[in-house]
């Protein structure tokens, strides 16, 4: 797998560190995606919480440096458009 990604990397003949960052930033988004979808829907052991209050929740561990703080503004824009 990594012998043919590398081969991906030279084709497209873009520096390795561009690649990375854009496949990070993808799957910090579905992470991002993930945590929020856990808060807001109703588990057997606990009731769902609001929208508005996991949204508040993943400001704070942004701030806490926890969590990306761009990506959760990513994910802000994406639920309010």
């Amino acid at each position: 797998m990594l012998h043919r990604f590398g081969k991906v990397i030279h084709r497209r003949k873009k520096p390795l560190a561009l690649i990375l960052a854009a496949l990070q930033e993808e799957f910090l988004e579905g992470v991002m995606g993930s945590i929020y979808d856990a808060l807001i829907t109703e588990r057997p052991y606990r009731k769902a919480i609001s929208r508005a209050d996991a949204i508040r929740i993943l400001e704070e561990e942004s701030q806490k440096g926890k969590l990306d703080a761009d990506v959760v503004g990513h994910l802000k824009a994406f639920i309010a458009s």
